[in-house]
């Protein structure tokens, strides 16, 4: 064996841990990327919206914050930009006094990144007041596409108490 030759094997061998390494790293990326419903120990979540609407007109749209935490033991995947068939986002539901659902599925913001147990994310999520005055209770949850709102496996969901006038 000459030094040309082990030249060209060290080389052989730097190119294929390249390509190991960048496969191990795609398949990383790709363990945060949603392909299939979600199994029932992802579907858990704390929601919690930082500065509450109290008061709002009828129609009025507001922009609020939300935040929530994975309470899973499953990574949230990312939107991956070209399917929507199983895309995570955070929704509401305006319900009136007798907990009447008035308003089913107002406003949704899918999930950008994703997101890993015990990890938080905040959405901007565009809420429409309800259209009659009155009292009413602002449900918000996550929700998988095509698959179940996260209340439905057993989540919790926050629900904030909001006058409309």
């Amino acid at each position: 064996m000459n030094i040309r030759q082990s030249k060209e094997e060290l080389d052989t061998s730097i190119k294929r841990c390249i390509v190991a390494l960048a496969c191990v790293f795609l398949l990383y990326l790709c363990s945060g990327c949603s392909t299939s419903p979600l199994p029932d120990g992802a579907f858990s979540a704390k929601i919690s919206a930082p500065y509450p609407p109290t008061k709002l007109r009828a129609n009025q749209k507001v922009l609020i914050n939300v935040v929530v935490r994975n309470t899973g033991n499953v990574i949230w995947p990312e939107y991956e930009g070209s399917n929507d068939k199983y895309l995570l986002q955070v929704g509401d539901h305006w319900h009136g006094e007798t907990n009447h659902v008035e308003v089913f599925d107002d406003g949704r913001t899918y999930l950008r990144n994703a997101v890993r147990p015990g990890e938080e994310v905040a959405f901007a999520l565009l809420i429409n007041a309800p259209t009659s005055p009155g009292v009413y209770t602002l449900a918000l949850d996550m929700v998988q596409e095509k698959v179940a709102w996260f209340q439905e496996k057993g989540s919790e969901t926050l629900k904030l108490k909001v006058m409309v006038e």
